[in-house]
């Protein structure tokens, strides 16, 4: 932080650490709100984003279909959209997916990389046989 020889001299940044609100955050608002609340959120954010491509969405059934439990190891289709939006805004030239499970979250990944020239994405499955499947999604 600022040491009190520099404070004095900036009044303004003296003010500013005064003056300084709490904020809500994620944290506060999950630990503060009800199941509703929760669920309002979820909806507002599902509202505002962009949908699912068809693509996305059979291969999601797709796996569902295939096996339940093992499906709930892929990404929602919201998150898959923050990931998308969060790559083509941030526009890294490499990125690094531990854990592709069938693809599902690396096709939203390249889509964001696609506002990316050169760009590369790097993904890494242990599991052969899931590996063969993201290969063919």
């Amino acid at each position: 932080m600022f040491s009190k020889h520099i404070l004095p001299r900036l009044p303004s940044a003296r003010r500013l650490i005064h003056t300084s609100r709490p904020r809500l955050t994620l944290r506060s608002f999950l630990d503060s709100s009800s199941a509703t609340d929760h669920l309002g959120a979820y909806q507002y954010a599902q509202s505002y984003s962009q949908s699912e491509p068809p693509v996305l969405a059979s291969i999601r059934e797709a796996a569902v279909a295939r096996d339940p439990a093992e499906a709930q190891k892929m990404i929602s289709p919201l998150q898959g959209a923050f990931m998308r939006h969060l790559v083509s805004t941030q526009r890294p030239k490499s990125v690094l997916e531990l854990g592709s499970y069938i693809g599902y979250s690396t096709i939203w990944l390249a889509q964001g990389l696609q506002a990316v020239p050169g760009s590369t994405l790097c993904t890494c499955e242990s599991d052969r046989t899931i590996a063969h499947i993201a290969e063919e999604n």
